[in-house]
């Protein structure tokens, strides 16, 4: 008697993706680095802010201040239109880019890739939504809970030193400092400042300078132009101003060209 043997076909994976260890390992590097990098951008945002818009006057001259005129605002007011259109409705953004890239690539977009394109910029869209709606909800809790708070001004407290002017007030240097103190091994920082003496019973004028450099841009990028700027002027030597030499220098080309010509049929 035979028996016949039935078994389940296997799932198809052909429209499955699976990722390997190193595309996990290099997505999820991504999105560290997104993440820091949107972190150093508020950072830096907040310092720039603050130096221009908080404390005293840096000056004992101030300049006048007036307000910027609408011509100089529309600009700015155009580009915060398309970065919201894009925040908030990437996708609408999504079927112009994609046609602008079809026209210098060979390659047509799968379906399936722009499906799972398009349902991920939705959920980016909606993500964006959902994070301005609560920031919005904090500030407006923050401003109730503010308006019932009674506010005071004043000057910085400087150790008790009541005759400071602008110079004393706190910089974004100093509001950098952890951040610089964490990033030591990939920044190089200097600073230019002596030190008083315990003598010095009348200390005589000082400065106080910082710099900071990137590590690596210093070790490979400044290095490289350094070198250029160094012996780029030496070319400038062929340039005697003598017709003969410049009639002779595409001669040498000519030769150095039949020369390359005839090695490589050798």
């Amino acid at each position: 008697m035979c028996r016949e043997r039935f078994t389940k076909p296997l799932p198809s994976t052909a429209h499955r993706g699976y990722a390997s260890f190193g595309m996990s390992l290099a997505g999820l590097a991504a999105l560290v680095s997104l993440v820091l990098i949107g972190g150093l951008c508020l950072y830096c945002f907040t310092k720039a802010f603050g130096l221009t818009f908080l404390g005293s006057r840096r000056s004992f001259h101030p300049a006048k201040i007036q307000p910027v005129t609408t011509m100089m605002l529309l600009p700015l007011g155009m580009i915060a239109i398309a970065i919201s259109i894009i925040g908030f409705f990437p996708v609408a953004v999504l079927g112009p880019l994609s046609g602008a890239l079809a026209q210098f690539s060979n390659l047509a977009q799968p379906a399936e890739v722009l499906a799972i394109t398009t349902t991920a910029l939705k959920a980016i869209g909606l993500t964006n939504f959902f994070l301005v709606i609560s920031v919005g909800a904090v500030y407006a809790i923050r401003m109730w809970q503010q308006s019932r708070a009674v506010k005071e001004a004043g000057p910085t407290w400087g150790c008790g030193y009541s005759a400071g002017d602008f110079r004393h007030q706190y910089t974004p240097t100093s509001y950098a400092d952890a951040l610089i103190e964490v990033a030591k091994p990939a920044i190089i920082f200097e600073k230019e400042y002596k030190d008083m003496e315990d003598a010095e019973i009348f200390p005589a004028k000082r400065s106080f300078h910082t710099h900071s450099a990137d590590r690596v841009e210093q070790s490979t990028v400044t290095k490289i132009i350094g070198l250029l700027v160094k012996y780029l002027p030496m070319a400038g030597q062929a340039q005697t101003g003598m017709i003969h030499h410049y009639l002779m220098y595409p001669v040498l080309f000519m030769v150095i060209i039949v020369l390359i010509t005839y090695l490589n049929y050798i």
